[in-house]
Order: C-alpha cells, then sequence, then structure tokens
C-alpha cells in the first residue's frame, strides 16, 4: 500500500502547531511562577508523543530516520526561545514601569517651565520688584545657558495668561490653575530638566529675595509643594535653611561695614562662610535625594 505523505504532513503540521499553542499559553505563566523548568519538561513529552506518532507511520524504507530526536530538538529550542522572550518581555516592562513611576516621583519640570513657575510666583500678588525681576534673571542663567532666548516669550505668555483674571479678586485663582496646568504639562526633552525639590527651592529663593513676601506668595507656594509632592518636612527643612542663609549674609554684611579691619573680623568672617557652606551641602543633599 503506497504511504499517504500528504496525511503525515496534515499529521504532523496538527501536532506542531497544538505544541506551540500550548507553549506559548503555558510558558508566560511559568516563567511568572518560576516554574519554567515543569513547563518544559510538558512541552519536551508533547514532543516525544508527536515523534512517536510519526515514526509509526513511516513506510519502512525510512524507518531508521531518527525522528524522536529531531522532533526533541526542534522542542527544546522552541521552549528555550519562547522562555527567552517571555523574560525579557517581562524585564523590560518592569524596567519602563520603573523609569516612568522614578520620573512621576521626582516630578521632572523643563527649564522653561520651571521659570513659568517662578514668574508666577513673582507676579502672584500683582507686584513686582525690580529685586524680583533680577533674581529671576540670575536663576534662569544658572539653571540654563539658553534663557535669554525664551526670557520674553514666556514672560509675554504668563501676562497673557494673568489678563484672563475678570476682577482682582480672581487674579490668584488665575495664576494658581495656571501653575498647576505648567506642573502637569511639563515636557521634559533629555536633561534639561531640574526636579520638583529644585524648583521649590528656587521659588523661596525668589520669595525671600526681598522684605515683600506676600500672602499670596506663601499661599501659592504652598500650593506648588502639594502639586509637586514635597514632603511638609522637608519644605520646613529649606525654609529653616534658607532663613539661616539669609541671616548670615545679614551678619556678614553688618561686619563689612562695621568699620573694623579685614584682621579684627577675620576670624569671624570665615566662621560665617563656614557655616553657609555646610548648609548649602545640606540643601544640596535634600534636593538631590
Amino acid at each position: 500500500m503506497a504511504f499517504d505523505f500528504g496525511k503525515l504532513k496534515k499529521n504532523v503540521t496538527d501536532a506542531a502547531n497544538s505544541a506551540v499553542k500550548t507553549a506559548q499559553k503555558k510558558m508566560p505563566e511559568s516563567v511568572k511562577n518560576s516554574e519554567a523548568a515543569n513547563s518544559v519538561q510538558s512541552w519536551m513529552k508533547k514532543a516525544d508523543d508527536i515523534a512517536k506518532s510519526v515514526q509509526e507511520q513511516l513506510p519502512d524504507s525510512m524507518k531508521d530516520i531518527d525522528v524522536k530526536s529531531s522532533f526533541k530538538d526542534m522542542a527544546m529550542k522552541g521552549s528555550q526561545a519562547i522562555a527567552k522572550f517571555t523574560k525579557q518581555s517581562a524585564e523590560t516592562d518592569k524596567a519602563a514601569d520603573k523609569a516612568l513611576a522614578e520620573q512621576k516621583e521626582e516630578h521632572l519640570i523643563s527649564y522653561e517651565d520651571a521659570m513659568r513657575v517662578i514668574f508666577c510666583l513673582i507676579a502672584v500678588d500683582q507686584s513686582v520688584s525690580e529685586k524680583e525681576i533680577e533674581k529671576f534673571n540670575d536663576i534662569g542663567r544658572q539653571i540654563d545657558p539658553l534663557f535669554n532666548y525664551y526670557r520674553e516669550r514666556i514672560i509675554e505668555e504668563c501676562d497673557n495668561e494673568f489678563s484672563k483674571a475678570l476682577d482682582p479678586e480672581d487674579y490668584y485663582d488665575v495664576v494658581r490653575y495656571y501653575v498647576a496646568d505648567i506642573i502637569r504639562n511639563s515636557e521634559v526633552s533629555g536633561d534639561k530638566a531640574i526636579n520638583g525639590k529644585s524648583l521649590y527651592w528656587n521659588l523661596l529663593a525668589t520669595a525671600y529675595v526681598d522684605e515683600g513676601y506676600s500672602e499670596d506668595e506663601k499661599r501659592l507656594i504652598r500650593y506648588i509643594a502639594r502639586q509637586l509632592d514635597i514632603d511638609k518636612t522637608i519644605t520646613l527643612e529649606m525654609e529653616a535653611a534658607l532663613k539661616t542663609l539669609l541671616a548670615i549674609d545679614e551678619e556678614e554684611h553688618y561686619l563689612q561695614e562695621s568699620g573694623r579691619t579685614y584682621k579684627e573680623v577675620q576670624k569671624h568672617m570665615e566662621d560665617l562662610d563656614d557655616r553657609r557652606q555646610a548648609i548649602m551641602q545640606g540643601v544640596f543633599a535634600l534636593v538631590s535625594d
């Protein structure tokens, strides 16, 4: 009787497809549950059954073909490939989730948006002093060498948003909503961004630059801290550090204007500088943590 190669081909194809589907269903779970070995063994048994079925259908002239070894080798390579792919996919997904979580936790904000938020702060009380503008310019140039290229544009954009206030009573809310929108939608490109704590420190430095730290500025800074998910203990530490730095600056200025010689005040000045450096190291640790 003639050997039916068509039937053999169909049986082999059906059996192989069945084995692959079974492996594809089992391997992801086995990887997740650390039971890959059991799943591979199961698939290897199915390959053995397939090989046996094929071997039985071979004509006598082809009985010396080692179908079993060939199928087992194919099955092993297939199982290993699926296991490797599944593991790599799981690791990639895990790494991506971790990166997104870290970015969300840090609340990175682009340089331009950071400067928008700072301008909102100095304008929220509807009174912008020369010292505040100077501080705004200094911070902008410190964090971004390209600041001067977009400075006028972001001021104009902010002013356009502020003009939406229908009356003075609405002004704070208009600024607050704009700040929330800036933080929520800030698009970070490469390393052109600062984290939320760095932004908060610069906001504090701007607010304390003159004697006009208004209630609206205080409200907005507290609101921004909440938007950036900055712990209250950190905000208090930063504010205490800034006040201490300002006190050191004031004392240093007093010594310089006291009329005493440098030799007379040298030790005191050096002590003040040491204190300043220690505080700034602490601030750096806070914003970098």
